[in-house]
């Protein structure tokens, strides 16, 4: 038996908004954005139907914008999940950032192994990780990025705004083996 009425679709919703038709041309459009997603303008077309014709001409479309707005962005931090080092050889770890914002940044680790460091670079949002291991090990060193969690110069702010800078990564550093000289395991190489 063939359907009746008018159907609506959307296409091109982000990830936080979702769509349910509740039929003959109507339905309920829920936008839930979280503190992960970024503020923007997304297209979002709407397609309306007539289910009563095998004509696709009784169709017609209109796109909307749907605005996401937010008085400031964490920044967002770059860097890979697992280094190996040699010991005795030093080790640069690049790290890097984006913020929406500009603000400034500041770059700060938890669990760093002696003589370890960050080194701010001096290209906005990038930052090297710099050991030269001495013993074998393994260290799991948290990143931590944070802002001044301030809006863009010139946002109005409601009475209420406060600032909430922070965002953080994980970078696990294995120091294994000896100067220029592998560890092997069974046969493998660790």
């Amino acid at each position: 038996m063939p359907e009746w009425g008018f159907g609506l679709s959307l296409a091109g919703l982000p990830s936080w908004a979702s769509f349910v038709s509740t039929g003959n041309g109507s339905g309920v459009l829920r936008l839930a954005p979280g503190a992960a997603d970024v503020r923007g303008d997304y297209a979002v077309r709407v397609v309306a139907q007539d289910l009563n014709s095998t004509l696709t001409s009784l169709a017609t479309q209109k796109t909307f914008i749907v605005s996401l707005a937010s008085f400031s962005e964490a920044p967002q931090l770059s860097a890979p999940t697992r280094v190996v080092a040699v010991i005795g050889q030093e080790l640069r770890v690049p790290l890097s950032a984006s913020d929406l914002d500009q603000d400034a940044l500041d770059w700060s680790a938890i669990g760093l192994p002696p003589g370890a460091r960050i080194e701010p670079g001096v290209q906005y949002g990038h930052a090297t990780l710099v050991f030269t291991p001495t013993a074998a090990g393994v260290h799991d060193i948290s990143i931590r990025l944070s802002d001044a969690g301030l809006p863009p110069e010139g946002t109005v702010l409601p009475e209420d705004f406060v600032p909430t800078p922070n965002n953080k990564t994980r970078v696990r550093v294995d120091f294994l083996g000896e100067v220029n000289r592998p560890v092997f395991r069974g046969g493998c190489l660790v």
